[in-house]
Parts: C-alpha cells; sequence; structure tokens
C-alpha cells in the first residue's frame, strides 16, 4: 500500500476532526472506581508517565468493574474487567483505551488535591 503527502494530510485531518467527535463519549465505570491505598496512589504518581504504568494504574482502579463507553446513548463498548490483558478489551477501539488511562489518570490526581479555599 502507497501513501504519500496527500493521503496522510487527510489522516491527520481525520484525526483532528475526529477529536470533536470523542467530546461527546461517556465512560461509566458502575459503582464507581476500585478505591486504591494512598500509598499506591502516591507511588503511580511519583513514577515516570510511561504507557505501561497508566496501563496498570487504570487496570487496578477499574478491576471487577462493568465499564461502559457511550456516545449520545449509544454504547460503543461495555465489558467486566476481570484481569488480564486490559488492551484486548480495546482491539476494536483503541481511542477508548486513551480515554480510560486519561481519566485513571485524571481520578489519580484529583484524589491527590488537597482542597483549596476557592
Amino acid at each position: 500500500m502507497e501513501y504519500g503527502s496527500k493521503e496522510f494530510n487527510q489522516i491527520l485531518k481525520g484525526f483532528k476532526d475526529s477529536r470533536n467527535w470523542m467530546n461527546d463519549i461517556t465512560l461509566d465505570i458502575e459503582e464507581g472506581e476500585n478505591e486504591l491505598d494512598p500509598l499506591t496512589l502516591l507511588r503511580f504518581y511519583e513514577e515516570e508517565a510511561s504507557l505501561e504504568n497508566s496501563v496498570s494504574l487504570a487496570s487496578q482502579m477499574i478491576l471487577n468493574k462493568h465499564v461502559v463507553f457511550k456516545r449520545k446513548d449509544k454504547v460503543l463498548l461495555d465489558f467486566v474487567y476481570t484481569g488480564g490483558d486490559l488492551g484486548a478489551k480495546f482491539s476494536r477501539a483503541p481511542y477508548l483505551l486513551d480515554i480510560l488511562l486519561k481519566l485513571c489518570y485524571g481520578i489519580l490526581v484529583k484524589k491527590l488535591t488537597p482542597p483549596s479555599e476557592n
């Protein structure tokens, strides 16, 4: 398969346009994420950011949880994560894995943020 500059630019344009589409995706971790102990949270926060660390954090946060991705009330993906290769759950939609990893890191930061007066 040959790709030229035109095809590459179309791929990038499609990716940019899809970011707007992804803004409407919601993620529901039924009954909430697992509570991780404070030392585990701090270890993840102190570690260098990497895909492996992000997957490990997300795996622990959603272990034995029902996870549902929706867009405008249409279910895009749902599963119960019982361990193993988390990435395999996203073989049809890897962009949803990116959303999960970012959400879990956001939850981590939120849990470690002290209350402010504002």
